[in-house]
């Protein structure tokens, strides 16, 4: 596994004007920039001298990982091919003490080298009914695990050694007769581990949250209406926070919905409905198509 230092630079202009909100003016890596080296610093530019105290990793600015989910500061072990999203909010102020204009997010895709023609590595008992899986490493052990979601039998993560997903213990979540359709890895409370996100069809969704060696011990967080027909679901920043919202695509001529975390759950703040309300919605991604440093949503149907 490769490392990234995440050195996350911040450079001022000479100029200011009074009481003038700063906005970025550009950012190193590019938004939405492909193959960047993993070994690679991350910088910002903005119009006017900042105040430095008001930069805070994990609260004024966020760096997450896809796979390794967020980060602080320090040296970090990025996934090769990994896509990484930086938000910065407004708690980040000028030197004047004036806070950014907007939230700003930016993202970029590390580089993956070549690998082995072929791969091949079992997990599972071969008789689930699995509708989705991904990626992520829940344990911290630098190894990439795997969440399976199943319909009508019991969620697993398989825990990855290094070498299978057999040796370690695998870690259950959801209640065994769930009918999953989507799961999705993110760190939705700011603790440094992935917690995973679970859409079902026609049962409560649900975030179980990961306090490093279960899925089981913190409460879990519950979104949307516990009847709609999920059928994918993924997380994004979509307000500019810092904290990881959720979007979630309905079957069923169903509304689509972004349930939005205010640090402690998903009902606190006012959703942001998308699509017609009667779509037969099957997928929905989140990236920025416009560069305009808000992360738009793809949604197929």
């Amino acid at each position: 596994m490769k490392k990234l230092f995440l050195s996350v630079m911040f450079i001022f202009g000479l100029s200011a004007t009074a009481l003038a909100q700063p906005t970025i003016s550009s950012s190193v890596p590019g938004q939405n920039a492909l193959n960047i080296a993993v070994n690679s610093d991350i910088s910002v530019t903005f119009d006017m001298n900042m105040n430095q105290v008001t930069f805070t990793a994990g609260s004024s600015f966020n760096v997450v990982g896809s796979i390794s989910g967020s980060m602080d500061a320090g040296i970090f072990s990025f996934e090769p091919g990994e896509a990484v999203v930086v938000t910065l909010t407004t708690a980040i102020q000028s030197s004047g003490a004036v806070a950014l204009a907007e939230p700003y997010s930016f993202g970029f895709m590390t580089t993956a080298s070549a690998g082995p023609p072929t791969l091949s590595q079992n997990f599972g008992t071969g008789s689930e009914n699995t509708r989705s899986v991904a990626f992520g490493d829940v344990d911290g052990d630098g190894n990439l695990d795997i969440a399976v979601g199943n319909s009508w039998a019991q969620n697993v993560v398989y825990r990855n050694n290094g070498s299978d997903f057999s040796t370690l213990t695998p870690w259950n979540f959801g209640t065994g007769n769930n009918y999953t359709e989507s799961v999705a890895f993110g760190d939705v409370d700011g603790d440094g581990y992935l917690d995973l996100a679970v859409g079902n069809r026609y049962q409560q969704n649900v975030v179980y949250r990961n306090n490093g060696t279960d899925f089981s011990t913190l409460p879990s967080w519950n979104f949307g209406t516990g009847s709609e027909n999920t059928r994918s679901v993924a997380f994004g920043d979509v307000d500019g926070n810092g904290d990881l919202d959720i979007a979630v695509g309905n079957y069923d001529s169903q509304q689509n919905v972004v349930y939005r975390n205010n640090g402690s759950d998903f009902t606190t703040l006012t959703p942001w409905n998308f699509g017609t309300g009667n779509d037969y919605t099957e997928s929905v991604a989140f990236g920025d198509v416009d560069g305009d440093g808000d992360l738009d949503v793809a949604v197929g149907n």
